[in-house]
């Protein structure tokens, strides 16, 4: 199994949203009409359920952006028609 079959198929939707929209938080809020902070939460539970968040809970720019492209990459190695 891969790290997003334990995503419920609301998440999937909501990764496949984020990929959709190229990480652009403002352009997923568009998409699902959600607010900015709903987007945020709902990518961070994400991001931990798949396993990447980090001990103190606070990342820098640079390893959020490690994460975004891990998340990407592991999602088209798994889902290459999405």
């Amino acid at each position: 199994l891969s790290k997003f079959d334990y995503l419920s198929d609301e998440e999937l939707y909501f990764t496949e949203t984020f990929i959709w929209c190229r990480g652009n938080i403002k352009e997923v809020e568009k998409e699902l009409g959600i607010s900015y902070p709903t987007v945020r939460s709902k990518l961070d539970a994400i991001i931990k359920k798949l396993g990447y968040e980090s001990k103190n809970n606070e990342q820098s720019s640079a390893k959020k952006e490690e994460i975004y492209s891990n998340v990407f990459v592991t999602f088209r190695r798994y889902y290459p028609s999405s």
